[in-house]
């Protein structure tokens, strides 16, 4: 093999390489934060309720208005702003699939 050859085989190996990396914090990194959030939750909720057993914990929790409420607002939060997002998310794609329908319709014509 050439010092030509062996170059571009390093450059598409390591771009590979870079390519799957990205492709695995891109899959990972949601669980990862989720995870996170959960255990912090959980932080939150033992401390509330003073170390007592899971089942008795919930219940606990979900009998007292005040909190089940404040419970309802975070994930009535999050979920509009998963909607928001989700939203940006479909017109951004629109934008860019209508101008490359309109670039590729524009170049059939030529």
């Amino acid at each position: 093999m050439s010092d030509a050859t062996l170059q571009g085989c390093r450059h598409s190996l390591a771009f590979k390489i870079l390519d799957l990396l990205s492709i695995l914090s891109y899959r990972v990194a949601p669980w990862a934060l989720l995870a996170l959030v959960f255990y912090f939750f959980r932080q939150i909720v033992i401390g509330f309720e003073e170390g007592r057993p899971g089942l008795e914990m919930w219940i606990g929790i979900m009998t007292n208005v005040t909190r089940t409420r404040i419970f309802a607002f975070i994930f009535g939060f999050a979920g509009m702003l998963y909607g928001l997002q989700q939203r940006n998310l479909r017109r951004a794609e629109s934008e860019r699939l209508q101008k490359r329908i309109a670039e590729l319709e524009g170049g059939r014509e030529r």
